[in-house]
């Protein structure tokens, strides 16, 4: 399939089983979560939809991006995500679009640098976050995105990025303090804490780059996850709230969770060799 010329996108195919399962596993999700919500008489609307829809379809991309090599991460992280949509509801699909992209950019899965499209898109996209979220971490995740992919383009894409941001930012609204996050969302803290050590000390990916089939630096992925879990971290202290990343932390622990696993089975097949 031919890619696009561009550091943000990758490409989606039904030809792969995975693919088929985000696609197909999101849509019935979308549908489960709507009868949920008819019978708590609650409204379904086109926005709800899309935004359940996107929100599983994200944490399933997100995790793609923190775990190159296992497909199962990605599967297991829609799952997540459809848990805590059914617990809490909703989640931010401006901030978990804006921290996903910025992670895909560190770690490098498209192979290319950032174009100069891209950088207004990011440009864009953090005007808005800023503006609308005061989400100054989610802003410092894309334009680490930018800088790190940006190639000969790294010092005008991340400024243009960052003077994007900062301008959202002088004319939000928005409450940019901080405040004591529920039990919950501590619970969330934690596991992302820990899924950084599990990942601190992986090897370097196998996979590679969809474009130019280039190694997965092993310092890039690991920056983008410690990207992920701090974003999770901040956000989490401004709102009070971790369920607007969710989709973000479902990828992060679905990650962490197959590390786990693979262990499991390596030490299992250990004892009965």
């Amino acid at each position: 399939m031919r890619q696009l010329d561009t550091a943000l996108g990758r490409s989606i195919s039904w030809d792969y089983p995975s693919h088929r399962f985000a696609l197909i596993g999101s849509a019935a999700g979308t549908v489960i979560l709507a009868v949920v919500r008819l019978v708590g008489d609650r409204p379904v609307t086109i926005g709800n939809l899309l935004g359940t829809f996107g929100a599983l379809f994200f944490a399933w991309g997100v995790a793609r991006e923190l775990d190159p090599d296992e497909n199962l991460a990605a599967s297991i992280a829609l799952v997540l995500a459809f848990v805590a949509l059914l617990q809490y509801g909703f989640a931010s699909l401006w901030l978990v679009g804006g921290i996903g992209l910025g992670a895909r950019l560190i770690v490098g899965t498209v192979g290319v640098s950032v174009r100069w499209g891209d950088a207004a898109v990011l440009s864009l996209l953090a005007g808005y976050l800023g503006y609308r979220h005061a989400s100054w971490i989610a802003i410092a995740v894309m334009v680490l995105g930018a800088v790190v992919a940006g190639g000969r383009r790294r010092i005008p894409a991340g400024l243009l990025v960052a003077t994007a941001g900062v301008i959202g930012l002088a004319f939000s609204n928005e409450p940019a303090g901080f405040v004591v996050p529920d039990g919950e969302t501590l619970v969330a803290l934690v596991g992302a804490v820990a899924a950084i050590v599990i990942l601190w000390n992986d090897p370097a990916p196998s996979s590679l780059t969809d474009r130019r089939q280039k190694p997965i630096e092993r310092e890039r992925l690991l920056m983008g996850r410690v990207a992920a879990a701090v974003a999770i971290v901040v956000i989490s202290f401004q709102t009070g709230f971790f369920a607007a990343l969710s989709p973000v932390a479902s990828a992060l622990l679905a990650t962490a969770a197959v590390r786990v696993i693979r262990f499991v089975q390596t030490e299992t097949r250990g004892l009965t060799d």
